[in-house]
């Protein structure tokens, strides 16, 4: 008798230390998982397949709203300030090209434009040059592929992007 009450205790006690033990969170589903972009798109998403049922109670008086069950989700919302438009006038043909690619500045663009590149769709950049001093660039030694064509004024802001198609 004294060993059935002696065990009743300790499992007693044991759950109690286990309950202390755990301090996050944690929802029994069926299945979910959590998955995590890379560096530059900062995005998560995580889920739960299994949970009965949720609820939401909201006061139209109050911001505030509550949600029942496991899985709760959470928002973080940045605010993106645009700059106002630049006035940009650049001209690139002929796009598709097979050799050469030539480019044309108008008279009335608003931003000093002093490089440009053309990158892989990887992100590497083929070459570099100014606009203003180039005109007509050879791809000849370029495979049949995608390029981009960026544009930066002189604060080395990205102010356009060109998609090239290369035969």
């Amino acid at each position: 008798m004294k060993c059935t009450i002696a065990a009743f205790v300790a499992v007693y006690c044991s759950f109690g230390l286990a309950a202390q033990v755990s301090s996050t969170h944690e929802a029994i589903g069926a299945a979910g998982t959590e998955l995590k972009g890379n560096s530059a798109s900062h995005g998560t998403i995580s889920f739960t397949v299994g949970e009965i049922g949720t609820q939401t109670h909201s006061s139209p008086s109050d911001p505030i709203i509550i949600t029942e069950g496991f899985h709760q989700t959470y928002f973080l919302i940045n605010e993106i300030v645009e700059s106002p438009a630049a006035k940009l006038d650049v001209k690139v043909w002929p796009n598709p090209t097979v050799r050469y690619l030539n480019i044309e500045l108008g008279e009335n663009s608003n931003n000093p434009i002093i490089k440009a590149k053309i990158e892989n769709l990887a992100g590497v950049t083929l070459y570099e040059f100014s606009p203003s001093e180039v005109s007509q660039i050879d791809l000849t030694l370029l495979p049949v592929s995608t390029y981009l064509l960026k544009i930066y004024n002189e604060a080395s802001a990205q102010i356009s992007v060109f998609q090239i198609i290369k035969h």
